[in-house]
């Protein structure tokens, strides 16, 4: 298993779901293990090609989708899993990005709507824009 922020290749980069098996299998190109988990856009995916897997733990703090901590349990099998938290603390926390933090919280963009960016940005070769 090798773990990553955003590929094998660069922190930067960002996989998608709706990433060609060409594109991954030209990221994965010289990794030797099975799994490799990713993160950086923020959505969970598993996603096979040849004899590896790819799999976005998503995100606890800054999800696409539903509102809630993103993540994946690992073992025998893989599982995506979703819990929900109170963000009060947050609200009442005078840390300068609480406002930001909390506007992707109480209302997350859609997935449909992140990959449609992200995907604009991969294609204009700007994978590095997200902020984690």
């Amino acid at each position: 298993m090798l773990f990553c922020h955003g590929s094998p290749r660069s922190d930067e980069e960002m996989l998608l779901r709706t990433a060609s098996d060409e594109r991954l299998t030209e990221i994965l190109r010289g990794v030797d293990a099975d799994v490799v988990v990713c993160g950086h856009t923020h959505m969970q995916f598993i996603r096979e090609v040849g004899e590896k897997r790819v799999v976005n733990a998503g995100s606890v703090g800054l999800p696409y989708g539903a509102t809630g901590a993103h993540w994946v349990e690992l073992g025998p099998d893989i599982g995506h899993r979703r819990t929900a938290y109170d963000p009060s603390p947050l609200r009442a926390s005078e840390w300068a990005r609480a406002p930001e933090i909390l506007s992707v919280i109480d209302s997350p963009a859609s997935e449909e709507e992140a990959i449609a960016e992200f995907e604009a940005l991969i294609e204009a070769g700007r994978d590095a824009t997200l902020i984690n």
